[in-house]
């Protein structure tokens, strides 16, 4: 995937990136903030539809929340690491705690 920071001024842009993430506004501020780099975005809601999404669309970069329904980012990311094309891709976890 490159480096992710700026080099030379610019940001990379058009990377294919996975979004993992199951709470409604932190997944609309996230694939706002990616959209605005024109970043292919796709998104799965739990562990489970990641690893199908994963497969399908073949991400450059996963972001995974950790707790989530049906399987958690944790599980989910093991399992993308037993998959030998996901070895190498980078996998960053992501989770938040509203105050209520």
């Amino acid at each position: 995937m490159g480096k992710v920071l700026k080099e030379n001024g610019v940001f990379p842009t058009g990377r294919r990136i996975l979004i993992v993430e199951d709470n409604e506004r932190n997944l609309a501020m996230t694939v706002e903030m990616l959209e605005v780099h024109n970043h292919q975005v796709v998104v799965a809601r739990n562990g489970q539809e990641a690893i199908e999404m994963a497969k399908q669309h073949k991400p450059e970069l996963i972001l995974m929340d950790i707790r989530m329904p049906v399987m958690d980012g944790l599980e989910a990311t093991q399992r993308l690491r037993a998959i030998p094309e996901f070895v190498n891709t980078p996998i960053i976890a992501m989770t938040a705690k509203y105050r209520c």
